[in-house]
């Protein structure tokens, strides 16, 4: 059982970017803390960001899709109601496997 605890829920700015971005992360096998320091935030700004507390900056918004591809009019569109974070195990897992063994895991 995974003991770790991960916050489910979502702020009013959530938006569809989110789950692209979510699903960027896992699948490049990044933290957090390295959407922060992609995006020059604090850890905390960035968590922020991640779970629809707070809308980004034109330039953030940029950012992340220059980065991790979101495209900047899913910011202005609701975020899909059955979307959690945490969702793509799978493609962090594959990533590692990749990493590990230079192969298409």
């Amino acid at each position: 059982m995974d003991a770790t605890r991960r916050r489910q829920t979502l702020g009013r700015h959530a938006s569809a970017a989110l789950p692209w971005i979510w699903k960027a992360l896992a699948r490049r096998d990044e933290s957090h803390a390295d959407f922060a320091r992609n995006l020059g935030l604090s850890n905390a700004t960035a968590a922020r960001l991640l779970y629809g507390d707070l809308r980004p900056d034109v330039t953030n918004a940029r950012l992340c899709l220059e980065l991790y591809g979101a495209p900047l009019l899913l910011w202005d569109r609701p975020v899909p109601a059955n979307w959690r974070p945490h969702e793509y195990p799978d493609l962090r897992r594959r990533a590692r496997v990749q990493q590990a063994t230079g192969t298409d895991g």
